[in-house]
């Protein structure tokens, strides 16, 4: 027997399914391509954000390095005013001093009574 199709709206409810499905597959598609075109947009965006918040550091840096040298320029002077040698006088004089005795407690206790003694002279 001869295959007949008697209900010809399955075929053409057959067909309107598969478009349908065809049409959210390209809806889907669509979003999903906007979805990823917007997030690069955001990322782009943060990108640019990022590089100019670093370009006001840069130029904040740069100003203060050229503080910090013009700091370093006025110290310059004073470093060098320090930084010249002084002559160190208790050499010149190491020959004319004469070496200290070694002094015992009851040495310092006589030189004491001497240098008191005419303090404690009653009057």
């Amino acid at each position: 027997m001869a295959h007949i199709n008697l209900l010809p709206w399955r075929e053409t409810l057959r067909k309107k399914r598969k478009r349908d499905f065809g049409i959210q597959v390209l809806g889907a598609v669509i979003v999903a391509a906007l979805a990823v075109f917007l997030w690069y947009m955001q990322v782009e965006k943060q990108i640019e954000f990022q590089e100019s918040r670093n370009a006001y550091l840069k130029s904040e840096i740069t100003k203060i390095d050229k503080k910090i040298k013009e700091i370093q320029a006025c110290l310059r002077p004073r470093d060098r005013f320090w930084d010249i040698p002084v002559p160190k006088i208790d050499l010149a004089f190491d020959n004319l001093l004469v070496p200290q005795p070694s002094w015992s407690p009851s040495t310092t206790q006589q030189l004491r009574k001497l240098v008191a003694a005419p303090y404690l002279a009653p009057i």
